[in-house]
């Protein structure tokens, strides 16, 4: 069993960083939060971090049939 830090696990985590004022985002780690959002000037504890999930297939391609579309 290989033990982690915290920090090491926490820089290690990847995501998507979101604005909450006006829903930019970005790519990044849990521990780089943006300091200030680009497109509203929102502060740093306006985002809300949303990690990757490796076993979420519900917006796979491969599940995707045009046919259960109603134009």
């Amino acid at each position: 069993m290989v033990m982690h830090s915290k920090s090491k696990v926490r820089a290690s985590v990847t995501g998507e960083w979101e604005c909450d004022e006006c829903g930019y985002y970005r790519r990044g780690t849990l521990r780089n939060r943006p300091k200030r959002c680009p497109e509203c000037g929102a502060p740093a504890d306006s985002f809300s971090f949303w990690a990757d999930d490796e076993e979420d297939d519900s917006w796979d391609d491969e599940y995707y049939d045009d046919d259960d579309w109603e134009y």
